[in-house]
């Protein structure tokens, strides 16, 4: 812990803004784009945290809004085509018919277990638009897909503006060294006049 804070407090000295007259105009420079970088990190948080929520509602809203319902095999559903290695019911898709609830019928390919007969009854779930779907969406899958963009947002975000301050790091740095140099052959330039008779 005290190595940590002892790093915190070099890298806030190495960075503030102060009016050290050691520091040079290109240190003052990264210094403003560092707190730059810092505050848009920060800025960057509510954002994602935001976005996290409105993908978790809209998922949440999408296992609310589909509903299941009791259908019939209109055919006979293809026969065994391969063996589960793991000894499982092999599923392929089959027309079926559903009632509606206005009086109507629905009809669409579902998933069933492979070889069932037409007039098997099958349990459908319908999304919101009414339209078979393989599964209903579960709520694991919400909260890793809220997860997921929420989290890849501040990623990308801060990657982005890492890159971005490496960049400027790099230029600075090529200044820094550029004014190094002259100065030091501006020193070496005086120290070789010798002294003046």
């Amino acid at each position: 812990m005290k190595g940590r804070n002892r790093w915190v407090a070099r890298q806030v000295r190495l960075y503030r803004l102060d009016r050290n007259p050691l520091r040079r105009r290109w240190d003052r420079i990264e210094a403003f784009v560092v707190a730059i970088v810092l505050v848009l990190s920060m800025a960057g948080v509510p954002f994602a945290v935001r976005l996290g929520l409105t993908v978790y509602e809209q998922g949440v809203t999408s296992e609310r809004s589909g509903r299941w319902v009791s259908g019939r095999l209109v055919s006979n559903a293809p026969a065994a085509r391969w063996a589960d290695p793991e000894g499982g019911l092999n599923t392929v898709k089959a027309p079926a018919r559903w009632p509606l609830a206005d009086g109507g019928s629905g009809t669409g390919m579902v998933d069933v277990p492979e070889g069932s007969k037409a007039g098997s009854p099958v349990r459908i779930w319908l999304d919101a638009s009414g339209k078979p779907v393989t599964k209903p969406p579960e709520r694991a899958t919400t909260v890793a897909k809220a997860v997921v963009a929420g989290s890849g947002v501040m990623l990308l975000g801060f990657g982005t503006l890492l890159l971005a301050y490496g960049a400027t790091r790099c230029l600075l740095d090529r200044r820094r060294h550029t004014a190094w140099e002259e100065e030091w052959a501006a020193a070496d330039r005086r120290w070789h006049k010798g002294p003046s008779i």
